[in-house]
């Protein structure tokens, strides 16, 4: 029951849909910081760029690719356990709306991804701020991939 028709290993199949995940998070990721970078420079908007500028985008990159990562692997772990795709968008799009409605109220948004990318985004991090973003997000990472595992070991496949 754990070997898939191929002979794979159901935990291998489900780390392998999370790295694709990665993998493509990270080259979207870099595609569209670097790219703009790029432009602006084929442009004239930016006339030269530091090394120190460079190792913060790369830093920042790295950020957001662990964050990304983390909201990859819940939402794998929710593809998994519920098997209608219209419903885990439907669940996202209402996560998303009404969270917004409790900013600041509910102390559990420093813990979710979606809040940490926004804060990203709108502040530099501290090294404090960096730390906990790291723990948290994989923290996520793994127990939403073990998690995913248990589920997907005791599925059927159809």
């Amino acid at each position: 029951k754990n070997i898939l028709s191929y002979g794979h290993k159901r935990e291998q199949v489900y780390i392998s849909k999370i790295i694709i995940m990665l993998v493509v998070t990270f080259i979207l990721t870099f595609l569209l910081l670097f790219g703009t970078v790029i432009v602006a420079f084929i442009t004239g908007a930016i006339k030269k760029i530091s090394y120190g500028e460079i190792l913060e985008a790369i830093n920042f990159i790295l950020l957001i690719c662990i964050v990304f990562t983390a909201i990859a692997s819940i939402y794998t772990f929710l593809c998994t356990l519920i098997k209608s795709k219209s419903l885990i968008v439907a669940i996202g799009i209402i996560y998303i709306n009404v969270s917004y409605i409790f900013i600041g109220r509910i102390p559990y948004q420093k813990y979710t991804p979606t809040f940490m990318l926004m804060d990203i985004g709108v502040v530099p991090p501290s090294i404090q701020n960096i730390q906990h973003i790291i723990m948290t997000c994989i923290i996520l990472i793994i127990v939403t991939s073990l998690l995913g595992i248990s589920v997907f070991k005791k599925q059927d496949i159809k």
